[in-house]
C-alpha cells in the first residue's frame, strides 16, 4: 500500500482529476497564531502546518510555501518533522531548505520565490477520516531581515499547487494560506546626563530612551584608570525610557570618562561622556 501510494501520489499528487472545493484548508501558525513579531536578535521560530477537510478520507497532501523574492535569501527551513497523521514525507532532501526554486517559478505568486522541497506527506497504510490534523512542524530561520512586514504564503498555481488527496487519488486544491512575519523597527537607545561634568562623588541624573518596554538596563561608570564600576540596574517604562540618579565613584580619575549601559533585552549599549573635574 505504501509503495503504491508513493508511486501514485508522489510529490505532485498525479491524479485522475481535480476537484475545486471549499472543504479543505491549509493552516500556517506559530504558537497558535497566524503571525509572529520577532524580537530583537530572534533568528528562528517554529512553524506548525495543519490541514482540515470534510467530505472524504485523505491519503496525503502536497504543499510548498513561498516568501517575497526580495528577502528570499534571508529564509531557510530546517528540522521538518512529520506527525503521525501523514508520517511518510514526499521528499526528505535537502534537510536545509532554501527559497530559490527556479523550477517552480510558474507556481510562484508575482514577486515571490518558492522553497525547493515539497513539504507534504502521505499515510503509511490506511486513509485518514475528515477532520483537522497537525501535519508537520518546522523551524523557519531568518537572517538579516530589515524592519517590516513579510507574508509567507502557500502555493496555489502552476506546477506546484498545494493540495489534499482523497482516497480515490483525486486532488482537492487548498485555498491560499498566509503567515505574517513582523520585524519591528528598533529605536536607537541614547543616554543623556545632567550634569555631564563634576567632581568625584557628584550626583548625576541619567535619562535613557530607545530601549525596549519594561527592559532592565544596567548602568556603569568606566574610568580610564580604575576600570568599570556598577551604578545599578533600572527598568524602562512602556515607551522604553527611564530616569536614574547615580553617583560618580569617589575614586574617579580627573578627565574625560564614560557612563555606559547594557539593555538586557534589546542588547543595546549606548554610552555618554562625563568629565570628572
Amino acid at each position: 500500500m505504501k509503495k503504491q501510494l508513493s508511486i501514485t501520489i508522489g510529490c505532485l499528487l498525479l491524479i485522475a482529476g481535480l476537484t475545486y472545493g471549499a472543504n479543505e484548508t491549509l493552516i500556517l501558525q506559530s504558537g497558535g497564531l497566524n503571525s509572529i513579531t520577532l524580537s530583537s536578535g530572534t533568528a528562528s521560530f517554529t512553524l506548525s502546518v495543519s490541514s482540515s477537510w470534510t467530505g472524504y478520507s485523505s491519503v496525503g497532501l502536497s504543499y510548498w510555501v513561498q516568501v517575497p523574492s526580495t528577502v528570499a535569501a534571508s529564509f531557510t527551513l530546517t528540522a521538518v518533522t512529520y506527525e503521525s497523521t501523514f508520517p511518510d514525507p514526499n521528499q526528505t532532501t535537502p534537510s536545509t531548505v532554501p527559497f530559490n526554486d527556479s523550477l517552480a517559478a510558474d507556481g510562484a505568486d508575482p514577486g515571490y520565490t518558492i522553497e525547493t522541497r515539497c513539504l507534504g506527506a502521505t499515510v503509511n497504510d490506511l486513509s485518514v477520516p475528515p477532520g483537522t490534523y497537525l501535519d508537520a512542524t518546522m523551524t523557519v530561520n531568518v537572517t538579516g531581515l530589515a524592519a517590516g512586514t513579510y507574508v509567507m504564503r502557500s502555493t496555489v498555481a502552476g506546477s506546484r499547487k498545494s493540495e489534499q488527496s482523497d482516497d480515490s487519488f483525486v486532488s482537492h486544491d487548498f485555498p491560499q494560506a498566509f503567515f505574517t512575519i513582523i520585524v519591528p523597527s528598533v529605536s536607537r537607545a541614547r543616554l543623556k546626563l545632567s550634569p555631564n561634568s563634576g567632581p568625584p562623588g557628584a550626583s548625576v541624573q541619567v535619562r535613557g530612551s530607545g530601549f525596549a518596554a519594561a527592559e532592565q538596563v544596567k548602568l556603569f561608570f568606566t574610568d580610564s584608570v580604575n576600570g568599570k564600576t556598577p551604578l545599578g540596574t533600572f527598568t524602562t517604562n512602556a515607551t522604553g525610557a527611564f530616569t536614574a540618579q547615580v553617583k560618580i565613584p569617589l575614586n574617579a580619575t580627573v578627565g574625560a570618562q564614560t557612563i555606559g549601559s547594557t539593555g538586557l533585552t534589546s542588547g543595546q549599549r549606548p554610552t555618554a561622556k562625563f568629565t570628572v573635574t
